[in-house]
């Protein structure tokens, strides 16, 4: 379901999941490492003599350093972490966060800091124990383990500091963006409903649209849609011989009294049947890039209002996300079909369009190019080479205005 999905995206996208699933494998490890210890007949191997003392005290201010030295680094990296996410926030937008805190290199960071400070404290309780003929328990494997645990930490830490100004490096943000746009918009492109087949089902799609719609859906929750999922959609349509536009699709804010879908059937809708529509829809407080591939272009235009703005002046950065965006446009230009239609059968979607990349990457960011005649030159340069790549069409008209609005013509 779509709420389902919607819940993994928000865990990819936090600090707490990856670092907590390696703090339960740290536990598992040190009751299996400590079992080991009191079996050492199970080990594979014999463990060489001398590598660790076998004087308890001496293991166990030994494991204290450890925890105690990795639970300050921890703590020193994740103030580390906050300064970057509120220095990215700050400088490039609150809307770029989801990009920060999906970093795996972050999430594993801390994991793996995490896991050595709980596996150090489980194994440092251990060595309080007392084994029958009186004597203390010294868990040699498991303190070398603990041991190998503290030199990841040590290399962890060394690549988190480097990690931290790449993180934060406004031209590893825009590549990651312009990344991500174009291989989606390539993914989109390869998934997109083959022609005969668009055709079928759009002659089946107007023949129903004249008739008047049965019912309209709404969702029951206020915010933006995050997820919707298309496929129960179709099920669901397949199933009841109906015939849906969906009208509020990812990115689109919602509420109560807007309709997410119109349906058309042969008569109104049980109450079951609009729960179940409902739930194809999951909804959340700010957009997401998940099945909203323009939310990407936005948040370059959204770099380019920022670097553009008087207070900043940087337009250089503006000519690099206006780069990415025209590598995408590129992508799109070299589509022979005038736009991208995912919609399954007995479904209509909107369509991703040419013109709408192209709206959003210089129709929303005209008036801040238009502020700066480096950018705009540049602008009118890339304009230019695309419309070079265009045949003569609506797609190439849409260019030639762009350029007429940037230079004043229009």
């Amino acid at each position: 379901m779509a709420f389902i999905r919607k819940l993994l995206q928000d865990t990819r996208a936090s600090y707490w999941f990856v670092p907590s699933v390696m703090m339960v494998v740290a536990l598992l490890l040190a009751i299996g490492t400590e079992a080991l210890d009191r079996h050492p007949n199970y080990l594979p191997f014999s463990l060489p003599n001398g590598v660790v003392t076998s004087n308890a005290d001496a293991v166990r201010s030994l494991l204290a350093v450890i925890a105690q030295s990795v639970i300050a680094v921890t703590g020193v990296m994740f103030s580390m972490t906050i300064v970057a996410v509120s220095f990215a926030s700050a400088n490039f937008g609150p809307r770029l966060i989801g990009n920060f805190m999906r970093d795996k290199g972050t999430q594993f960071s801390l994991g793996i800091l995490i896991a050595t400070f709980v596996y150090a404290l489980m194994i440092l309780r251990s060595v309080h124990n007392i084994d029958d003929s009186g004597a203390n328990f010294v868990p040699v494997f498991s303190v070398l383990v603990a041991l190998g645990l503290t030199l990841a930490s040590v290399v962890t830490m060394i690549f988190f500091i480097h990690h931290v100004p790449e993180m934060i490096n406004l031209e590893n943000l825009c590549h990651s963006l312009g990344c991500r746009l174009r291989d989606e918009l390539i993914r989109l492109s390869k998934a997109s409903t083959a022609t005969t087949d668009k055709e079928s089902v759009q002659n089946a799609w107007f023949e129903e649209a004249n008739r008047e719609a049965s019912e309209g859906v709404t969702l029951l929750s206020t915010g933006y849609i995050q997820t919707v999922n298309l496929n129960q959609i179709k099920r669901l349509a397949s199933k009841n011989d109906l015939y849906i536009d969906v009208l509020a699709m990812p990115g689109t804010f919602t509420h109560p009294r807007n309709l997410a879908l119109r349906v058309w059937g042969q008569g109104a809708l049980s109450t079951k049947l609009i729960g179940d529509l409902r739930a194809c829809f999951a909804t959340g407080v700010g957009k997401s890039e998940s099945q909203n591939v323009l939310f990407l272009a936005e948040q370059l235009v959204e770099i380019i209002a920022r670097a553009l703005s008087p207070g900043v002046n940087d337009p250089y950065t503006a000519c690099t996300c206006l780069n990415w965006l025209h590598a995408s446009l590129q992508e799109l230009a070299a589509i022979k079909a005038e736009d991208i239609d995912l919609s399954p059968s007995r479904v209509h979607t909107p369509t991703l369009t040419f013109t709408s990349l192209l709206e959003i990457a210089h129709g929303d960011s005209r008036e801040y190019i238009l502020s700066d005649n480096l950018v705009c030159a540049h602008a009118v340069k890339l304009l230019r080479g695309l419309a070079a790549s265009l045949p003569k069409g609506p797609r190439r008209d849409s260019v030639d205005r762009e350029i007429g609005a940037l230079l004043g013509e229009n």
